[in-house]
């Protein structure tokens, strides 16, 4: 995560995050991201996880914050060659 971060942070504001909206859960996921790694990407809202997760997968946006129920569908995918989950941990 160190690696990635490091990488989002040489590119200050230049990376996207996608979520499904403004204000929930995997908005807050992001900024929690971002405030914990010391980085800042930008936020691009969207209305729904599912929109957000297509254009995560089609290069439109860097990032994607999502719920397992949102990313779980595309993990089995062809053009996703793995997506691994995230458990992080704090404290």
């Amino acid at each position: 995560m160190r690696e990635d971060a490091w990488n989002i942070e040489a590119k200050a504001g230049a990376i996207r995050y996608a979520s499904s909206g403004v204000a929930g859960f995997n908005h807050f996921g992001g900024e929690l991201f971002n405030n914990l790694a010391g980085v800042q990407m930008t936020h691009v809202p969207y209305k729904g996880g599912r929109p957000s997760m297509t254009d995560v997968m089609g290069g439109q946006v860097e990032v994607g914050f999502g719920t397992l129920t949102q990313v779980l569908p595309l993990s089995s995918s062809p053009s996703t060659s793995s997506i691994p989950p995230a458990i992080w941990e704090t404290g």
